[in-house]
């Protein structure tokens, strides 16, 4: 799926409600799976099945619980909310 516009993370964060500091703004280009993701994009993960994959991920950010905050990659901004497919959809 492709956003018809790039998004900043910061706007994310704020539509959601999420209060997370970060280092720096970015732009969020597309949604992909956790396989597919690359730099730019968007994912989630909302199930243990996917844990091998998120430790993987590409993706510039990553919808995730807090029980999966851990496993995101360090080059990948985790978004944690208990809300994931919620928020997500947002």
């Amino acid at each position: 799926m492709f956003l018809n516009k790039n998004i900043k993370i910061l706007k994310i964060l704020n539509i959601i409600k999420v209060k997370k500091k970060i280092k720096k703004d970015f732009f969020i280009k597309n949604i992909s799976n956790l396989t597919n993701a690359s730099s730019g994009d968007l994912t989630i993960c909302n199930h243990i099945k996917y844990l091998d994959l998120l430790k993987k991920t590409k993706a510039s950010a990553c919808f995730v619980s807090n029980k999966f905050a851990k496993y995101v990659p360090k080059n990948c901004f985790s978004i944690v909310t208990s809300n994931i497919d919620i928020d997500f959809i947002k």
